[in-house]
């Protein structure tokens, strides 16, 4: 016996039924905090139940592949001035045209060489490249390490070069004549190479300047670099962001490379009397704007009781480069270098008594919708708000993670019990449920992320003893 059938659309999904079959269905859909099921036994008409729940929005499939162990024995730091991971650390990973690469010091503690692998999303195996710098340990006491020494990464779309900035917090050539600012820049076309031509023959030698030319002309503008960090346009241009100066006192620059040769450092902000401040956040780029969210940290702030870090500060630029005016969220325009950052203020997360080290993980979605996580004695705040000119909420209640956005959803992932868990809610809404948690496998210390289209790339250090530890690759995609 035949039915005819009816498709039920709703913004939550589709049903396709008969109206009179005796059928059994069951019907699953994520609304903000709730889970949704139901189970109708007599036929489809009931159906009309389900899809009456408007604006629901289906939940994600994530699947999670291993990309394997890049290597058994990166440096993990057991003598160390500051912290005790320095891999991976910093902006360490990125993937470019279906290859994953990824940056790492080889322990142990008397090895510390910097190496620079990649694979083929998906398939293939890793290769490496050894270069022959090693971590130049903390100024003060050779026998100590730094974790603030990160390899930055960058990939300019414009030439295929590859561009690696390590080893430095801070340094003149009187701490390290010919180490105290690393930059080692690839041939044009190398990060496209064949396996097998991946070998250091793609690379220059080291050098401790951008461009020799402006180098020659203002030495000192190359010095006291620390938190190198790149950023890809969408006009191809590469973007480099780092500190000179100190925690309390942080000048932020921007330098941009167009496929051809690096320009001027630009002063993003400056720090002088009244003003001096230190930062700790994060540039980034949505909707083609350039963004920067962060805290500030002063001594005036800790003898008030707050430790370390304070307040919540966000800007942006109309130029995705970020070399241009910068704005606050009420379109108050300010002109480069910045000097008075309060107008950028958005909120208080922390109370004197409470304390913020890091800096906070923030989105803005496709439609203007914006997300921040703010830790605050190692409980995590969520600021948000739909639209630029609505109020900004506040919630308690999410992990100490990263936050991405695909589609209208905001995905925050994190290690919960040292092992990857990815929560997510609506844009503009604080319903958090758990999508993909891991529950078997190794156990990790800590980890770094990336967002690449529609896939989450996790890049982790396994929880095992010794200086030479086991790192690897996760991708998560969401479907």
């Amino acid at each position: 016996m035949t039915f005819p059938l009816l498709c039920l659309v709703g913004a939550g999904g589709s049903i396709l039924v008969s109206p009179l079959a005796p059928i059994t269905l069951k019907y699953v859909a994520w609304s903000g905090s709730l889970r949704f099921e139901s189970t109708l036994p007599t036929g489809a008409l009931g159906a009309v139940l389900i899809l009456g729940i408007c604006g629901m929005t289906a939940a994600s499939e994530i699947q999670m592949v291993n990309e394997g162990v890049v290597a058994k024995d990166a440096l993990y730091l057991t003598r160390a001035k500051f912290g005790d991971i320095i891999t991976p650390h910093g902006d360490c990973i990125k993937v470019y045209r279906g290859y994953i690469y990824v940056t790492w010091y080889q322990g142990g503690m008397d090895n510390r060489r910097v190496w620079l692998s990649r694979k083929p999303v998906g398939s293939g195996e890793w290769k490496h490249i050894e270069f022959p710098h090693r971590h130049v340990m903390f100024r003060h006491d050779r026998t100590l390490a730094d974790a603030h020494n990160v390899i930055a990464i960058g990939i300019c779309p414009k030439d295929d070069t590859i561009h690696l900035l390590y080893d430095m917090h801070a340094y003149t050539p009187k701490d390290f004549e010919d180490d105290f600012f690393n930059y080692s820049v690839s041939k044009k076309g190398a990060a496209l190479a064949p396996d097998s031509e991946w070998t250091l023959d793609l690379f220059h030698p080291k050098q401790t300047y951008l461009n020799r030319a402006i180098a020659d002309r203002n030495p000192k503008v190359y010095w006291r670099v620390t938190y190198p960090g790149f950023i890809t346009t969408r006009d191809g241009d590469l973007i480099v962001k780092w500190r000179i100066g100190g925690h309390m006192n942080a000048h932020m620059y921007l330098t941009k490379y167009d496929g051809e040769t690096w320009g001027e450092a630009v002063r993003w902000n400056r720090t002088v009397g009244e003003h001096t401040t230190g930062y700790y956040g994060s540039f980034r780029i949505f909707n083609d704007r350039m963004y920067s969210c962060w805290h500030r940290r002063m001594p005036q702030d800790q003898e008030a009781g707050y430790e370390i870090n304070r307040g919540l500060y966000l800007a942006q630029c109309a130029d995705h480069s970020g070399i241009t005016n910068w704005y606050t969220v009420d379109g108050v325009e300010h002109a480069l270098p910045l000097l008075d950052l309060e107008p950028f203020k958005i909120g208080e997360p922390s109370e004197p008594g409470q304390r913020m080290s890091s800096g906070p993980s923030f989105v803005v979605t496709d439609s203007g919708a914006f997300h921040a996580r703010a830790t605050v004695s190692g409980k995590a705040k969520h600021y948000f708000r739909t639209s630029p000119t609505d109020p900004l909420s506040v919630e308690m209640g999410v992990p100490n993670g990263d936050m991405y956005a695909i589609g209208d959803r905001i995905y925050l992932i994190a290690l919960e019990d040292g092992r990857p868990v990815i929560q997510t809610t609506r844009e503009g809404t604080h319903n958090w449920q758990t999508e993909h948690r891991v529950t078997d496998g190794p156990t990790y210390r800590r980890g770094v992320t990336i967002r690449h289209e529609e896939s989450l790339f996790y890049y982790l250090l396994e929880n095992v003893e010794g200086d030479k530890l086991p790192i690897r690759v996760l991708r998560f995609d969401i479907e």
